[in-house]
């Protein structure tokens, strides 16, 4: 930013005033918030986790039972004129979503105790 701001300072601009991030990204429409919610509650994209929270959000945390790639496919397929890319692994990274490989030790405790 620091960058920026000598550059455009050298061109001769003097009122430099950045946006936050809230400003330059426009907020979804209720439909594609519906579209993406509805996805996300489906079984077949995540699995809810029955004990851990998010802290920021007090909701349960929601495991992810495909690559975030694979989820865009399936999500671009459903609804075409919905999300784009960018905002859709945005909104996942910056939600209660997790991989299944962040469980930790799960799979090691069942191969101990034979399941």
């Amino acid at each position: 930013m620091q960058a920026w701001s000598s550059m455009l300072k050298a061109a001769g601009c003097t009122d430099i005033t950045p946006f936050n991030s809230e400003v330059s990204r426009p907020p979804f429409t209720k439909e594609i918030e519906d579209q993406f919610e509805a996805f996300f509650s489906d079984k077949v994209n995540v699995s809810m986790s029955s004990y851990k929270v998010d802290p920021r959000t007090n909701h349960p945390i929601l495991y992810l039972l495909d690559q975030k790639e694979s989820l865009w496919k399936r999500f671009s397929e459903i609804y075409p004129n919905g999300m784009k890319r960018t905002a859709f692994i945005r909104r996942i990274e910056d939600g209660p979503y997790r991989y299944r490989k962040d469980l930790g030790g799960l799979c090691s405790i069942c191969l101990r105790i034979r399941i």
